[in-house]
């Protein structure tokens, strides 16, 4: 089980590398935008490896996001500032120096042409893509 309290939202050494880093990470952002938190029962469960690239961390990272931004943003937060979240939990409370390109694609879905030139204004694009055209099943 990962309990989170929410009165205490600050990096822990001792949970580098863990879900509730993530949690607690995501907690974080969400109470420094502004929001009130509160509390929440989540069940997951899941077949994916941990650490089998696949992105794994990046959709638990957005999964959260996204459950905290309906329950307590009242949907606010666009998926992009999601994204900005989840690698805010991932490398600051997870320890982990991950970029923004898997949480986009977990956030955002599809494929997607990304210009990180300006991190500050991404360009993102939705790429239309045939793949039984382009000879793909």
């Amino acid at each position: 089980m990962c309990v989170v309290d929410l009165d205490d939202l600050t990096p822990k050494l001792s949970e580098r590398s863990s879900s509730v880093a993530l949690v607690r990470g995501i907690a974080s952002q969400i109470k420094d935008r502004g929001y009130t938190l509160c509390g929440m029962d989540i069940y997951t469960e899941t077949r994916v490896p941990r650490a089998s690239g696949v992105s794994s961390s990046a959709a638990f990272e957005i999964f959260i996001a996204k459950v905290f931004n309906d329950i307590c943003c009242c949907g606010e937060l666009s998926d992009v500032e999601l994204a900005y979240i989840g690698q805010y939990a991932e490398n600051v409370f997870y320890g982990k120096p991950c970029g923004l390109l898997d949480l986009l694609s977990c956030a955002l879905g599809g494929v997607l042409a990304v210009n990180f030139k300006d991190p500050a204004a991404l360009e993102i694009r939705e790429m239309t893509v045939d793949f039984d055209a382009d000879g793909y099943s």
